[in-house]
């Protein structure tokens, strides 16, 4: 869905971005609601799968896949690029599949329940390699994912977030409440993935 988070925003601000470029851009996604859908160019195409459940609409996603027919498909977060690497194993059509890291593979793991923990290390060792590409958001992401990826080192390669908007952004309350006085700034959700300590 288009809720609130960093790595739908980045997306959408690539996605518009190519659009701008002349590229024709369809977004699939499981849900279209989300208070960030308001930020996607009107150039672009969303087409909703419909699916409770991210993990239940890989069979919906496929059949896009193949009806569409794309040049090429960028997925974002861990259970996403598993379900395209499978709709890529069983694709009618040919294209190139670039798949996105967003998170330390072993932090997520980390945090995560003992199915999950147990399972997706070997799901990305098997399905990963059939990409064309991995973006790690970080050089972090990507050392943490060469440990479990070292014949895919070739494929790894580090993009940062983009910055595409230069515009200076000085909310009321920050005048208000912080002008002349010493202060931290933190990004990101306050969780162990954004190395917030407990």
């Amino acid at each position: 869905s288009f809720g609130g988070g960093g790595a739908e925003s980045v997306f959408i601000t690539i996605c518009n971005e190519l659009a701008d470029r002349g590229l024709d851009v369809v977004i699939v996604v499981v849900k279209n609601k989300g208070e960030l859908s308001r930020r996607i160019s009107g150039s672009i195409t969303v087409r909703e799968l419909g699916s409770k459940r991210t993990s239940y609409s890989i069979f919906s996603f496929w059949r896009f896949l193949n009806a569409y027919n794309p040049d090429t498909v960028l997925t974002f977060s861990i259970i996403p690029n598993l379900m395209a690497c499978v709709c890529k194993i069983l694709a009618v059509n040919k294209y190139r599949l670039v798949l996105s890291e967003r998170a330390v593979f072993s932090q997520t793991m980390k945090n995560s329940n003992y199915l999950i923990r147990f399972t997706f290390p070997f799901f990305i060792k098997f399905l990963y390699r059939f990409s064309d590409c991995i973006i790690a958001v970080s050089a972090d992401v990507k050392a943490d994912l060469l440990n479990h990826l070292p014949n895919l080192s070739t494929r790894i390669s580090v993009i940062n977030n983009p910055i595409l908007r230069c515009d200076k952004i000085e909310p009321s309350w920050f005048m208000k409440n912080f002008r002349g006085r010493p202060f931290i700034i933190a990004v990101g959700r306050l969780h162990m993935q954004k190395n917030f300590q407990r």
